[in-house]
């Protein structure tokens, strides 16, 4: 987040505000549930794809790769969520 990039740190007194408690972690899936993980690096005309299918325990179903040579510019691609 681009305000802790800006934050000033007092190391010697405690904050006046708390900071809220955030709850972080991992939280299984639910039964029958499918979580793929994907990426698609890009470095100068060479791109790849990497994936991997995990099922509610974490056990790998399969995975997939592949390389392209590219032959066009990409100049401005990214995702948003």
């Amino acid at each position: 987040m681009l305000n802790r990039d800006f934050r000033i740190f007092n190391l010697v007194e405690k904050p006046m505000i708390p900071k809220p408690v955030e709850e972080r972690g991992w939280q299984k899936l639910g039964t029958g549930v499918l979580k793929i993980n994907f990426d698609a690096p890009v470095n100068g005309r060479m791109m790849s794809f990497g994936l991997v299918a995990r099922d509610h325990d974490g056990f790998v179903l399969g995975v997939a790769w592949a390389f392209w040579r590219l032959t066009l510019e990409l100049n401005g691609l990214r995702c948003r969520r």
